[in-house]
Protein backbone atom coordinates (compact mmCIF):
# COMPACT_ATOMS: atom_id res chain seq x y z
CA UNK A 1 0.00 0.00 0.00
CA UNK A 2 3.08 2.27 0.46
CA UNK A 3 3.72 2.17 -3.29
CA UNK A 4 0.40 2.35 -5.16
CA UNK A 5 2.26 1.61 -8.35
CA UNK A 6 3.58 -1.66 -6.99
CA UNK A 7 1.93 -5.07 -7.36
CA UNK A 8 -1.23 -5.60 -5.34
CA UNK A 9 -2.82 -8.80 -3.97
CA UNK A 10 -4.23 -9.62 -7.40
CA UNK A 11 -0.85 -9.47 -9.09
CA UNK A 12 0.28 -12.54 -10.95
CA UNK A 13 2.89 -13.56 -13.44
CA UNK A 14 2.58 -11.31 -16.42
CA UNK A 15 5.37 -12.54 -18.59
CA UNK A 16 6.95 -10.68 -21.42
CA UNK A 17 4.96 -9.86 -24.47
CA UNK A 18 1.57 -10.03 -22.71
CA UNK A 19 -1.04 -8.25 -24.85
CA UNK A 20 -2.84 -5.31 -23.35
CA UNK A 21 -6.30 -6.78 -24.17
CA UNK A 22 -7.21 -10.46 -24.05
CA UNK A 23 -10.39 -12.52 -24.24
CA UNK A 24 -11.34 -14.62 -21.22
CA UNK A 25 -14.14 -16.66 -19.67
CA UNK A 26 -15.14 -16.45 -16.01
CA UNK A 27 -14.80 -19.78 -14.23
CA UNK A 28 -16.02 -18.74 -10.76
CA UNK A 29 -16.83 -15.70 -8.65
CA UNK A 30 -16.06 -15.01 -5.02
CA UNK A 31 -19.30 -13.19 -4.09
CA UNK A 32 -17.89 -11.98 -0.79
CA UNK A 33 -14.64 -10.58 -2.13
CA UNK A 34 -16.03 -9.82 -5.63
CA UNK A 35 -12.98 -11.47 -7.24
CA UNK A 36 -13.15 -13.66 -10.36
CA UNK A 37 -11.14 -16.63 -11.63
CA UNK A 38 -10.82 -16.17 -15.37
CA UNK A 39 -9.35 -18.52 -17.95
CA UNK A 40 -7.70 -16.57 -20.75
CA UNK A 41 -7.35 -17.49 -24.37
CA UNK A 42 -3.61 -17.73 -23.78
CA UNK A 43 -4.34 -20.74 -21.53
CA UNK A 44 -3.59 -19.11 -18.20
CA UNK A 45 -6.06 -18.97 -15.33
CA UNK A 46 -5.83 -15.89 -13.18
CA UNK A 47 -7.81 -14.05 -10.49
CA UNK A 48 -8.79 -10.47 -11.06
CA UNK A 49 -11.30 -7.76 -10.30
CA UNK A 50 -13.71 -5.87 -12.54
CA UNK A 51 -13.45 -2.25 -13.60
CA UNK A 52 -16.61 -0.60 -12.25
CA UNK A 53 -18.78 1.81 -14.20
CA UNK A 54 -19.43 4.00 -11.13
CA UNK A 55 -18.83 3.84 -7.35
CA UNK A 56 -22.16 2.16 -6.69
CA UNK A 57 -21.70 -0.49 -9.38
CA UNK A 58 -21.52 -3.77 -7.45
CA UNK A 59 -22.95 -6.04 -10.14
CA UNK A 60 -21.44 -9.56 -10.03
CA UNK A 61 -20.83 -11.40 -13.27
CA UNK A 62 -21.93 -15.05 -13.40
CA UNK A 63 -19.65 -17.93 -14.48
CA UNK A 64 -19.25 -18.67 -18.19
CA UNK A 65 -19.49 -14.97 -19.00
CA UNK A 66 -17.15 -14.01 -21.84
CA UNK A 67 -15.18 -10.92 -20.82
CA UNK A 68 -12.47 -8.57 -22.04
CA UNK A 69 -9.34 -8.51 -19.85
CA UNK A 70 -6.96 -5.58 -20.01
CA UNK A 71 -3.31 -5.44 -18.86
CA UNK A 72 -2.88 -1.74 -19.54
CA UNK A 73 -2.88 -0.92 -15.81
CA UNK A 74 -0.14 -3.39 -14.96
CA UNK A 75 -2.56 -5.86 -13.39
CA UNK A 76 -5.28 -7.82 -15.16
CA UNK A 77 -8.79 -6.36 -14.83
CA UNK A 78 -12.06 -7.32 -16.44
CA UNK A 79 -12.76 -4.34 -18.63
CA UNK A 80 -16.10 -5.39 -20.04
CA UNK A 81 -18.42 -8.17 -21.10
CA UNK A 82 -18.48 -9.45 -24.68
CA UNK A 83 -21.81 -10.12 -26.33
CA UNK A 84 -22.69 -13.66 -27.30
CA UNK A 85 -21.68 -14.53 -30.84
CA UNK A 86 -24.24 -17.00 -32.13
CA UNK A 87 -25.87 -17.69 -35.43
CA UNK A 88 -29.41 -16.38 -35.90
CA UNK A 89 -31.97 -19.01 -34.94
CA UNK A 90 -35.75 -19.21 -34.79
CA UNK A 91 -35.83 -21.84 -32.03
CA UNK A 92 -35.63 -19.57 -29.01
CA UNK A 93 -37.71 -18.65 -25.93
CA UNK A 94 -36.81 -15.00 -25.33
CA UNK A 95 -37.57 -13.12 -22.16
CA UNK A 96 -39.84 -10.07 -22.28
CA UNK A 97 -39.45 -6.52 -21.02
CA UNK A 98 -42.53 -4.69 -22.32
CA UNK A 99 -44.95 -7.68 -22.68
CA UNK A 100 -46.22 -5.98 -25.86
CA UNK A 101 -46.29 -8.25 -28.93
CA UNK A 102 -44.56 -6.80 -32.00
CA UNK A 103 -42.71 -4.11 -30.05
CA UNK A 104 -39.05 -3.17 -30.49
CA UNK A 105 -36.95 -5.91 -32.07
CA UNK A 106 -40.12 -7.93 -32.72
CA UNK A 107 -41.18 -5.23 -35.19
CA UNK A 108 -40.16 -6.35 -38.71
CA UNK A 109 -39.22 -2.74 -39.55
CA UNK A 110 -36.33 -2.92 -37.09
CA UNK A 111 -35.03 -6.29 -38.35
CA UNK A 112 -32.11 -6.37 -40.83
CA UNK A 113 -31.53 -10.16 -41.04
CA UNK A 114 -27.74 -9.90 -41.08
CA UNK A 115 -27.27 -13.64 -40.50
CA UNK A 116 -25.63 -13.32 -37.07
CA UNK A 117 -26.74 -12.36 -33.57
CA UNK A 118 -25.15 -10.79 -30.50
CA UNK A 119 -28.20 -11.68 -28.38
CA UNK A 120 -28.57 -14.97 -26.59
CA UNK A 121 -31.73 -16.96 -27.45
CA UNK A 122 -33.24 -16.30 -24.00
CA UNK A 123 -32.52 -12.57 -23.85
CA UNK A 124 -35.32 -10.02 -24.51
CA UNK A 125 -35.81 -8.74 -28.01
CA UNK A 126 -38.78 -6.36 -27.51
CA UNK A 127 -36.68 -3.23 -26.88
CA UNK A 128 -35.91 -0.18 -28.97
CA UNK A 129 -32.54 1.39 -29.73
CA UNK A 130 -31.87 3.82 -26.88
CA UNK A 131 -33.83 1.89 -24.21
CA UNK A 132 -31.98 1.24 -20.96
CA UNK A 133 -32.60 -2.28 -19.66
CA UNK A 134 -30.90 -4.29 -16.98
CA UNK A 135 -31.91 -7.93 -16.64
CA UNK A 136 -31.15 -10.81 -14.31
CA UNK A 137 -30.21 -14.27 -15.61
CA UNK A 138 -33.75 -15.52 -14.95
CA UNK A 139 -35.68 -12.63 -16.50
CA UNK A 140 -36.25 -9.90 -13.89
CA UNK A 141 -35.55 -6.44 -15.29
CA UNK A 142 -35.22 -2.76 -14.51
CA UNK A 143 -35.89 -0.57 -17.52
CA UNK A 144 -36.11 3.05 -18.66
CA UNK A 145 -37.91 2.93 -22.00
CA UNK A 146 -38.98 5.31 -24.71
CA UNK A 147 -42.15 7.27 -23.97
CA UNK A 148 -41.13 8.23 -20.39
CA UNK A 149 -41.80 4.72 -19.18
CA UNK A 150 -39.98 3.38 -16.14
CA UNK A 151 -40.54 -0.24 -15.17
CA UNK A 152 -39.62 -2.65 -12.43
CA UNK A 153 -40.51 -6.14 -13.65
CA UNK A 154 -40.30 -9.55 -12.05
CA UNK A 155 -42.74 -11.19 -14.45
CA UNK A 156 -45.79 -10.57 -16.58
CA UNK A 157 -47.99 -10.43 -13.42
CA UNK A 158 -45.47 -8.82 -11.08
CA UNK A 159 -44.40 -5.41 -12.31
CA UNK A 160 -44.65 -1.71 -11.47
CA UNK A 161 -44.89 0.77 -14.34
CA UNK A 162 -44.64 4.56 -14.27
CA UNK A 163 -45.92 6.49 -17.31
CA UNK A 164 -44.55 10.04 -17.32
CA UNK A 165 -46.79 11.38 -20.10
CA UNK A 166 -50.01 10.57 -18.20
CA UNK A 167 -48.71 10.78 -14.62
CA UNK A 168 -49.87 7.20 -14.10
CA UNK A 169 -48.37 4.55 -11.83
CA UNK A 170 -49.69 1.08 -12.61
CA UNK A 171 -49.17 -2.10 -10.61
CA UNK A 172 -49.79 -5.36 -12.45
CA UNK A 173 -49.91 -8.29 -10.06
CA UNK A 174 -51.36 -11.74 -9.58
CA UNK A 175 -50.84 -11.81 -5.82
CA UNK A 176 -50.24 -8.72 -3.72
CA UNK A 177 -49.13 -7.84 -0.21
CA UNK A 178 -48.39 -4.47 1.35
CA UNK A 179 -47.17 -4.02 4.94
CA UNK A 180 -47.20 -0.61 6.60
CA UNK A 181 -47.35 0.99 10.04
CA UNK A 182 -51.16 0.93 9.80
CA UNK A 183 -51.47 -2.74 8.89
CA UNK A 184 -51.25 -5.01 5.88
CA UNK A 185 -53.27 -5.74 2.77
CA UNK A 186 -53.17 -8.80 0.53
CA UNK A 187 -54.66 -10.16 -2.68
CA UNK A 188 -55.03 -13.93 -2.36
CA UNK A 189 -55.77 -16.75 -4.75
CA UNK A 190 -56.90 -19.96 -3.04
CA UNK A 191 -57.46 -22.61 -5.71
CA UNK A 192 -58.90 -20.02 -8.07
CA UNK A 193 -60.96 -18.21 -5.42
CA UNK A 194 -59.68 -14.65 -5.14
CA UNK A 195 -59.88 -12.29 -2.18
CA UNK A 196 -58.72 -8.87 -1.07
CA UNK A 197 -57.89 -8.85 2.64
CA UNK A 198 -56.98 -5.76 4.65
CA UNK A 199 -56.15 -5.67 8.33
CA UNK A 200 -55.39 -2.45 10.17
CA UNK A 201 -55.91 -0.39 13.26
CA UNK A 202 -55.53 3.03 14.84
CA UNK A 203 -52.68 2.51 17.32
CA UNK A 204 -49.25 1.30 16.23
CA UNK A 205 -48.16 0.52 19.79
CA UNK A 206 -51.10 -1.67 20.85
CA UNK A 207 -52.69 -2.78 17.57
CA UNK A 208 -50.69 -2.65 14.34
CA UNK A 209 -47.11 -3.10 15.49
CA UNK A 210 -45.06 -6.01 14.16
CA UNK A 211 -45.05 -7.61 17.62
CA UNK A 212 -48.78 -6.88 18.23
CA UNK A 213 -50.98 -7.54 15.16
CA UNK A 214 -54.14 -7.01 17.22
CA UNK A 215 -55.98 -5.55 14.24
CA UNK A 216 -59.27 -3.77 14.99
CA UNK A 217 -60.34 -2.92 11.43
CA UNK A 218 -60.94 -5.82 9.04
CA UNK A 219 -62.02 -5.74 5.40
CA UNK A 220 -62.58 -8.90 3.31
CA UNK A 221 -63.71 -8.61 -0.30
CA UNK A 222 -64.21 -11.73 -2.39
CA UNK A 223 -64.02 -15.36 -1.27
CA UNK A 224 -62.97 -14.79 2.35
CA UNK A 225 -65.64 -12.09 2.84
CA UNK A 226 -68.53 -13.82 1.05
CA UNK A 227 -68.62 -11.27 -0.81
CA UNK A 228 -68.02 -8.00 1.11
CA UNK A 229 -67.45 -7.84 4.86
CA UNK A 230 -66.29 -4.82 6.87
CA UNK A 231 -65.87 -5.27 10.61
CA UNK A 232 -64.63 -3.17 13.54
CA UNK A 233 -63.65 -5.07 16.67
CA UNK A 234 -61.86 -4.64 19.97
CA UNK A 235 -58.24 -5.76 20.38
CA UNK A 236 -59.62 -9.05 21.73
CA UNK A 237 -61.76 -9.61 18.60
CA UNK A 238 -65.17 -8.67 20.03
CA UNK A 239 -67.34 -7.27 17.24
CA UNK A 240 -68.40 -3.62 17.54
CA UNK A 241 -69.59 -3.01 13.98
CA UNK A 242 -70.23 -5.33 11.05
CA UNK A 243 -71.41 -4.74 7.47
CA UNK A 244 -71.84 -7.86 5.34
CA UNK A 245 -73.28 -8.45 1.86
CA UNK A 246 -73.31 -12.07 0.63
CA UNK A 247 -73.52 -13.54 -2.87
CA UNK A 248 -77.34 -13.66 -2.81
CA UNK A 249 -77.59 -9.93 -2.11
CA UNK A 250 -78.56 -10.23 1.58
CA UNK A 251 -77.20 -7.37 3.71
CA UNK A 252 -76.36 -7.55 7.41
CA UNK A 253 -75.73 -4.39 9.44
CA UNK A 254 -74.76 -4.51 13.13
CA UNK A 255 -73.72 -1.57 15.30
CA UNK A 256 -73.15 -2.11 19.00
CA UNK A 257 -73.31 1.64 19.69
CA UNK A 258 -76.46 2.34 17.67
CA UNK A 259 -77.17 3.80 14.22
CA UNK A 260 -77.83 7.48 13.47
CA UNK A 261 -79.25 7.80 9.96
CA UNK A 262 -80.03 11.05 8.16
CA UNK A 263 -81.17 11.42 4.57
CA UNK A 264 -82.22 14.38 2.45
CA UNK A 265 -81.70 18.10 2.86
CA UNK A 266 -85.26 19.38 2.36
CA UNK A 267 -88.77 18.31 3.43
CA UNK A 268 -89.62 17.55 -0.19
CA UNK A 269 -86.74 15.06 -0.63
CA UNK A 270 -87.78 11.40 -0.90
CA UNK A 271 -85.86 8.65 0.90
CA UNK A 272 -87.32 5.36 -0.38
CA UNK A 273 -86.96 2.11 1.54
CA UNK A 274 -88.21 -0.94 -0.35
CA UNK A 275 -88.23 -4.66 0.50
CA UNK A 276 -89.24 -7.32 -2.02
CA UNK A 277 -89.48 -10.10 0.57
CA UNK A 278 -90.17 -10.40 4.26
CA UNK A 279 -88.96 -7.82 6.78
CA UNK A 280 -88.26 -8.47 10.46
CA UNK A 281 -87.42 -5.65 12.91
CA UNK A 282 -86.32 -6.38 16.47
CA UNK A 283 -85.70 -3.65 19.04
CA UNK A 284 -84.39 -4.78 22.42
CA UNK A 285 -84.85 -1.39 24.09
CA UNK A 286 -87.02 1.67 23.63
CA UNK A 287 -88.23 2.74 20.19
CA UNK A 288 -89.21 6.30 19.27
CA UNK A 289 -90.50 7.72 15.99
CA UNK A 290 -91.25 11.37 15.28
CA UNK A 291 -92.78 12.59 12.02
CA UNK A 292 -93.33 16.30 11.49
CA UNK A 293 -95.56 15.86 8.43
CA UNK A 294 -98.49 13.68 7.46
CA UNK A 295 -98.25 9.91 7.90
CA UNK A 296 -99.85 7.34 5.59
CA UNK A 297 -99.65 3.63 6.41
CA UNK A 298 -101.25 1.15 4.01
CA UNK A 299 -101.63 -2.58 4.60
CA UNK A 300 -102.87 -4.46 1.54
CA UNK A 301 -103.40 -7.67 3.53
CA UNK A 302 -104.21 -8.58 7.13
CA UNK A 303 -102.58 -6.66 9.98
CA UNK A 304 -102.02 -7.74 13.58
CA UNK A 305 -100.81 -5.55 16.42
CA UNK A 306 -99.79 -7.08 19.78
CA UNK A 307 -99.03 -4.90 22.80
CA UNK A 308 -97.64 -6.67 25.86
CA UNK A 309 -98.20 -3.73 28.23
CA UNK A 310 -100.33 -0.60 28.26
CA UNK A 311 -101.40 1.08 25.03
CA UNK A 312 -102.09 4.81 24.93
CA UNK A 313 -103.32 6.84 21.94
CA UNK A 314 -103.28 10.63 22.14
CA UNK A 315 -104.99 12.49 19.29
CA UNK A 316 -104.74 16.26 19.16
CA UNK A 317 -107.50 16.59 16.55
CA UNK A 318 -110.31 14.39 15.31
CA UNK A 319 -110.17 10.60 15.26
CA UNK A 320 -112.00 8.62 12.59
CA UNK A 321 -112.31 4.84 12.39
CA UNK A 322 -113.82 3.13 9.32
CA UNK A 323 -114.58 -0.60 9.43
CA UNK A 324 -116.22 -2.05 6.30
CA UNK A 325 -117.05 -5.40 7.95
CA UNK A 326 -117.49 -6.67 11.50
CA UNK A 327 -115.74 -5.20 14.54
CA UNK A 328 -115.15 -7.11 17.76
CA UNK A 329 -113.91 -5.52 20.97
CA UNK A 330 -113.05 -7.62 24.01
CA UNK A 331 -112.16 -6.00 27.33
CA UNK A 332 -111.00 -8.04 30.29
CA UNK A 333 -111.44 -5.20 32.80
CA UNK A 334 -113.42 -2.03 33.17
CA UNK A 335 -114.31 0.35 30.36
CA UNK A 336 -114.29 4.07 31.09
CA UNK A 337 -115.41 6.51 28.43
CA UNK A 338 -115.54 10.26 28.94
CA UNK A 339 -117.21 12.40 26.26
CA UNK A 340 -117.04 16.18 26.66
CA UNK A 341 -119.61 16.82 23.93
CA UNK A 342 -122.47 14.94 22.34
CA UNK A 343 -122.09 11.25 21.61
CA UNK A 344 -124.10 9.91 18.67
CA UNK A 345 -124.43 6.26 17.81
CA UNK A 346 -126.10 5.55 14.47
CA UNK A 347 -127.23 2.06 13.61
CA UNK A 348 -128.70 1.30 10.21
CA UNK A 349 -130.28 -1.91 11.51
CA UNK A 350 -131.29 -3.34 14.86
CA UNK A 351 -129.16 -2.66 17.93
CA UNK A 352 -128.60 -5.03 20.81
CA UNK A 353 -126.82 -4.14 24.04
CA UNK A 354 -126.13 -6.10 27.19
CA UNK A 355 -125.71 -4.87 30.74
CA UNK A 356 -124.16 -7.10 33.40
CA UNK A 357 -123.89 -6.06 37.02
CA UNK A 358 -124.99 -2.58 36.11
CA UNK A 359 -122.16 -2.13 33.51
CA UNK A 360 -122.54 -1.74 29.75
CA UNK A 361 -120.18 -4.23 28.08
CA UNK A 362 -121.00 -4.38 24.38
CA UNK A 363 -123.12 -2.68 21.73
CA UNK A 364 -123.96 -4.42 18.46
CA UNK A 365 -125.66 -2.60 15.60
CA UNK A 366 -128.60 -4.61 14.33
CA UNK A 367 -130.92 -1.84 13.12
CA UNK A 368 -132.60 1.42 14.03
CA UNK A 369 -131.23 4.72 15.28
CA UNK A 370 -130.36 5.04 18.98
CA UNK A 371 -129.19 8.09 20.89
CA UNK A 372 -127.57 7.87 24.33
CA UNK A 373 -127.60 10.97 26.51
CA UNK A 374 -126.96 11.42 30.23
CA UNK A 375 -130.20 11.69 32.18
CA UNK A 376 -129.32 11.99 35.82
CA UNK A 377 -127.70 8.72 36.88
CA UNK A 378 -129.27 6.71 34.05
CA UNK A 379 -129.31 6.85 30.26
CA UNK A 380 -132.22 7.87 28.09
CA UNK A 381 -132.75 5.62 25.10
CA UNK A 382 -134.70 7.11 22.19
CA UNK A 383 -135.34 5.07 19.06
CA UNK A 384 -137.04 6.10 15.87
CA UNK A 385 -137.69 2.58 14.70
CA UNK A 386 -140.26 0.29 16.34
CA UNK A 387 -139.01 -3.00 17.68
CA UNK A 388 -135.51 -1.62 17.42
CA UNK A 389 -134.23 -2.22 20.98
CA UNK A 390 -133.62 -5.68 22.40
CA UNK A 391 -132.71 -6.00 26.05
CA UNK A 392 -130.37 -8.86 26.84
CA UNK A 393 -130.00 -10.67 30.17
CA UNK A 394 -131.83 -8.18 32.37
CA UNK A 395 -130.14 -6.33 35.17
CA UNK A 396 -133.45 -4.38 35.57
CA UNK A 397 -136.79 -5.68 34.31
CA UNK A 398 -139.33 -3.45 32.63
CA UNK A 399 -141.49 -3.73 35.78
CA UNK A 400 -138.58 -2.27 37.77
CA UNK A 401 -138.70 -5.27 40.09
CA UNK A 402 -135.14 -4.91 41.22
CA UNK A 403 -135.44 -1.26 42.23
CA UNK A 404 -138.84 -1.83 43.95
CA UNK A 405 -137.53 -4.89 45.76
CA UNK A 406 -134.76 -2.82 47.35
CA UNK A 407 -137.29 -0.31 48.68
CA UNK A 408 -139.69 -3.03 49.90
CA UNK A 409 -136.91 -4.89 51.68
CA UNK A 410 -136.02 -1.66 53.52
CA UNK A 411 -139.66 -1.20 54.54
CA UNK A 412 -139.90 -4.83 55.65
CA UNK A 413 -136.80 -4.42 57.79
CA UNK A 414 -138.25 -1.41 59.52
CA UNK A 415 -141.63 -3.15 60.15
CA UNK A 416 -139.87 -6.18 61.55
CA UNK A 417 -138.00 -3.91 63.94
CA UNK A 418 -141.29 -2.40 65.17
CA UNK A 419 -142.74 -5.84 65.77
CA UNK A 420 -139.72 -6.86 67.73
CA UNK A 421 -139.95 -3.75 69.89
CA UNK A 422 -143.66 -4.32 70.65
CA UNK A 423 -143.06 -7.99 71.40
CA UNK A 424 -140.26 -7.17 73.80
CA UNK A 425 -142.13 -4.35 75.60
CA UNK A 426 -143.15 -5.02 79.30
CA UNK A 427 -145.39 -2.72 81.30
CA UNK A 428 -143.80 -1.83 84.62
CA UNK A 429 -145.70 -2.74 87.83
CA UNK A 430 -147.76 -0.11 89.70
CA UNK A 431 -147.58 2.38 91.22
CA UNK A 432 -144.98 3.65 88.65
CA UNK A 433 -146.41 6.18 86.26
CA UNK A 434 -144.95 7.92 83.14
CA UNK A 435 -145.70 11.31 81.78
CA UNK A 436 -144.40 10.46 78.28
CA UNK A 437 -143.92 7.56 75.84
CA UNK A 438 -142.33 4.42 77.07
CA UNK A 439 -138.55 4.57 76.58
CA UNK A 440 -138.52 1.10 75.09
CA UNK A 441 -141.02 2.15 72.38
CA UNK A 442 -139.43 5.50 71.65
CA UNK A 443 -137.87 4.28 68.32
CA UNK A 444 -141.38 3.76 66.96
CA UNK A 445 -141.81 7.49 66.78
CA UNK A 446 -139.22 7.79 63.98
CA UNK A 447 -140.69 8.09 60.45
CA UNK A 448 -140.38 5.15 58.06
CA UNK A 449 -137.72 5.79 55.33
CA UNK A 450 -138.94 4.71 51.88
CA UNK A 451 -137.53 5.98 48.54
CA UNK A 452 -139.10 4.59 45.37
CA UNK A 453 -137.41 7.03 42.95
CA UNK A 454 -134.98 4.41 41.65
CA UNK A 455 -137.97 2.53 40.29
CA UNK A 456 -139.16 5.51 38.27
CA UNK A 457 -139.10 4.95 34.47
CA UNK A 458 -140.11 7.74 32.15
CA UNK A 459 -138.86 6.92 28.62
CA UNK A 460 -138.22 3.19 28.48
CA UNK A 461 -140.16 1.70 25.57
CA UNK A 462 -140.31 -2.03 24.94
CA UNK A 463 -141.80 -3.06 21.60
Amino acid sequence: MADPRGPGPLAGATGAGTPHIERGTILSCDARGQVYRVVLNSGRTMQMGRIRAHPGDITLLPPRTVVVVTWALGLPYIMGVLPPEVAATNSETPQAVTDVPGHGGDDPILQRNLGASSRAPNEPRDILPGDFVGTSPDGASVAALHGKVAQLRGGALSKVQAFGDSDLVQIVTGLYRMVSWMGESQILNENGKTSFVWRGGTDQITQTGADEENYTIKLDVGHTGDVVKLEVTTREGQSLFRFHVNASGACELFAAGGINQHGGGASSDVNPLRFQGRRAVEVEGRSEERVSGNVLVQHEANAQRDVGGNDSLNVGGSHTLYVTQDQTTQVGGNVNEVVAGARNVVSRGRMRFEVRDGQLYAVHALGGNIEFSPQGSVFKVVTQAPDAVLLGPAGSHATKFEELNVALQSLKSQLDGMRNLLAAHIHPPAPLTFSGPSPSLLPLTAPIALDLSPARCTTTKVG
